[in-house]
């Protein structure tokens, strides 16, 4: 208990082989089985803490989005703050969560923090099957959280052009 760990899992781990592939980033929400939920046992982005934390104010400015994070445990911590984005509307289908940002911050129990995360263009737009960049005007909503099960969500309208690259 002297230190806390802030690992996050890169992958989802799945309940039973039968359920592979499992990804956070599907295109349409897990299916359930005769004998098992679809959901993942533990998603992409989880982790653990000696402590606790709380996530308020989430606010989007332009492509900024900011957030509070305080530690409310009993215990000094590392946290993985984490923002993902969801295209609601667009010109082609895309994943129905996508990780957009992290950022790795340490709390003194009882200590906020602002976490920001920037909206660029790369990632707000996506390719066409030719590899060309499509426009990112698209209805957007912004999860932002310690772990994919506990995300605060709002949406918002972004206009962005493909980026240059």
């Amino acid at each position: 208990g002297d230190y806390n760990p802030a690992g996050r899992l890169p992958v989802s781990l799945p309940r039973a082989e039968g359920q592979l592939p499992v990804c956070y980033n599907s295109l349409q929400e897990p299916q359930a089985y005769v004998d098992l939920p679809g959901k993942a046992l533990l998603d992409f982005g989880f982790g653990l803490s000696y402590t606790s934390f709380e996530y308020k104010n989430l606010q989007i400015d332009h492509n900024i989005v900011s957030v509070e994070v305080t530690n409310t445990g009993a215990y000094d911590g590392e946290e993985v703050a984490q923002c993902y984005l969801t295209a609601l509307t667009g010109p082609i289908q895309r994943p129905r969560l996508e990780l957009c940002g992290f950022k790795r911050i340490f709390l003194r129990k009882g200590e906020t923090s602002a976490v920001t995360f920037e909206l660029t263009p790369e990632t707000l737009c996506c390719r066409d099957r030719n590899g060309n960049w499509i426009n990112a005007t698209s209805d957007f909503r912004i999860h932002v959280g310690g772990t994919p099960g506990t995300l605060q969500s709002v949406d918002v309208v972004i206009k962005t052009g493909a980026p240059t690259m």
